[in-house]
C-alpha cells in the first residue's frame, strides 16, 4: 500500500534516488532489530510488517525509477521486471539460510543477523544508484500529489478495480504463506525441512518474472495486449490449485506440485503491476 506514496515522494523531491535508499535501508534496519526485542510474536505486525513495508516500498520503488531513468526506452520493461525476479531468486537462495539461522541462534537473534546483512546490502545501492552523466537535473515534482485529481473520470474505475486487485493479491499471498507456515508446523519436525514449500512458492514466482524477463527482451512487443488474457487464465489456475490442495492437503508431494504451481501463477499478478505503474 505505500508504493504508491513513496513513489509520490521521491518524484516530489526530484529523484533524490541515494537518500531514498539509505532511508529505506534505514526503515528495514529498524524493522529487524525492533522485531527482535518485541514482548511476543503479536508485535511483530507493527516491527515488522510496517517497518519492513514501509522500508522495502522505499527501495522498491528507487530501484524501479533508477532503472527506468537510467536504462534506454529499449530495456525499461525488463529493467522494471528486475526487482521482482531478483528478489524472487534471492528467496530461492535464502530459504534455506534463514531456517539455518532460526534453528542455530533463535528467531530473535536470526532477526539481528538478518537485518546486518540487510543493511550492509541495500546501503551499497546508495552508493551506486546514481544519475547518468548526460541526462539534464531532476526536477522537483510537487504535482504529482495532486495527480488523483487530474485523472480522466472514465478511467477512474479502472485505478479502483486495480486497488481493489492489490488489496486481494496481498490477500491472498500472505493468507498462502501463513497456511504454508502453519502446515508445515504441524507436518514436519525440523525447520529446514519445512521450508521446503516455501522454497517451491518462490521457485514458481521467480519462473513466471524470469520468463517474462526473457520475453520482454527477445520479443519487445509479445506480452502487449495479452498479458490480461494471461493473468485471468493463471488466476483461474490458482483458483482450482487452492480448491484442489484442500482436498490432497495429507499427500506430501501434491502438495509440493501445488506450492509451486501456485506460486507460479502468482507472478503474472505482479507482472501486471509493473505494465500498470510503466502506464
Amino acid at each position: 500500500m505505500t508504493t504508491t506514496l513513496s513513489t509520490s515522494v521521491i518524484l516530489s523531491s526530484g529523484r533524490r534516488f541515494q537518500f531514498f535508499q539509505m532511508l529505506g535501508t534505514l526503515a528495514i534496519l529498524l524493522a529487524c532489530i525492533t522485531s527482535a526485542f518485541v514482548p511476543n510474536p503479536h508485535w511483530l505486525f507493527l516491527t515488522h510488517t510496517v517497518f519492513h513495508g514501509v522500508g522495502s516500498s522505499l527501495i522498491l520503488s528507487t530501484v524501479a525509477w533508477w532503472s527506468t531513468s537510467t536504462s534506454t526506452s529499449s530495456i525499461r520493461t525488463t529493467s522494471l521486471l528486475r526487482p521482482r525476479v531478483w528478489r524472487s531468486i534471492a528467496s530461492i537462495l535464502f530459504v534455506q539460510l534463514y531456517a539455518y539461522l532460526i534453528e542455530l541462534y533463535t528467531w530473535r537473534n536470526a532477526f539481528i543477523i538478518l537485518g546486518v546483512i540487510y543493511f550492509f546490502v541495500n546501503i551499497s545501492g546508495s552508493i551506486f544508484f546514481t544519475k547518468r552523466e548526460e541526462l539534464p537535473p531532476y526536477s522537483s515534482n510537487k504535482q504529482c500529489f495532486g495527480a488523483f485529481w487530474e485523472v480522466e473520470r472514465s478511467k477512474v474505475p479502472y485505478l479502483l478495480l486495480w486497488f481493489l486487485d492489490r488489496v486481494m493479491t496481498s490477500i491472498v499471498t500472505y493468507g498462502m504463506l501463513l497456511n504454508l507456515a502453519d502446515y508445515v508446523r504441524r507436518r514436519e519436525s525440523s525447520l529446514t525441512k519445512s521450508s521446503h514449500l516455501t522454497l517451491l512458492f518462490a521457485s514458481g514466482e521467480a519462473s513466471t518474472y524470469a520468463i517474462a524477463a526473457v520475453l520482454a527482451i527477445a520479443t519487445k512487443d509479445f506480452l502487449k495486449g495479452r498479458l490480461k488474457y494471461i493473468l485471468s487464465v493463471t488466476t483461474f489456475i490458482m483458483a482450482c490449485s487452492l480448491v484442489y490442495w484442500e482436498v490432497v492437503a495429507s499427500n506430501k508431494t501434491l502438495s509440493y506440485i501445488l506450492a509451486y504451481i501456485s506460486g507460479f501463477c502468482m507472478g503474472p499478478s505482479i507482472t501486471f503491476l509493473f505494465r500498470l505503474a510503466r502506464r
